[in-house]
């Protein structure tokens, strides 16, 4: 009533939005606070299933592991390079050796 006298049915509708949305953020950071209190367990979890809660060191592991299996291809690849490369040299050697055998034979030589 005091509100009326001050400043009439202005003043009251202003104090009285003012009330309601104060009324709402309250909900809202209540919804907010359940919402991290949440996500705070599942990172909780989330955290523990890594050995002594290293996520970094697990992290690092894994890239390790990576690391260590693209250098494992790239060895399986050059070394699949340097044979086939080494099969073709030597069946050049081969052929040029029957050719430089057999061809004076063949010419009459």
């Amino acid at each position: 009533m005091e509100a009326k006298k001050l400043g009439g049915d202005s003043l009251v509708h202003v104090i009285e939005e003012i009330r309601d949305t104060q009324r709402q953020k309250v909900q809202d950071i209540q919804e907010v606070n359940k919402r991290v209190d949440e996500h705070h367990d599942e990172i909780t979890q989330l955290k523990n299933a890594f050995p002594s809660t290293d996520i970094e060191g697990h992290r690092r592991y894994h890239q390790l592991i990576i690391d260590n299996t693209e250098a494992k291809r790239a060895l399986a690849t050059a070394i699949k390079e340097k044979t086939i490369s080494g099969l073709i040299w030597g069946f050049i050697v081969w052929l040029a050796s029957e050719a430089w055998t057999h061809l004076p034979k063949i010419w009459g030589g």
